[in-house]
């Protein structure tokens, strides 16, 4: 019974996703008709890039420091 619950909940989520991508405002058919929507996927695509570099210099950073304490213990 939960899992048609889940399904059907599913369901009705990606029909109205789909129903409401349909129907662009005049604000998203602006952005696409003068090519900014591009502007903007690139800078939060910089962004998004961004933050997994610093996250993984930061895990590096992280396990050099835990690899120096260990063996001193």
């Amino acid at each position: 019974m939960k899992i048609q619950k889940f399904l059907a909940t599913i369901l009705f989520l990606i029909i109205s996703i789909v129903s409401f991508a349909q129907n662009q405002s005049g604000f998203e058919q602006s952005l696409v008709g003068t090519n900014k929507m591009i502007a903007v996927i690139v800078v939060l695509a910089v962004i998004l890039i961004g933050i997994a570099i610093f996250l993984f210099y930061l895990e590096r950073k992280i396990k050099n420091i835990e690899n120096e304490i260990k063996p001193n213990k």
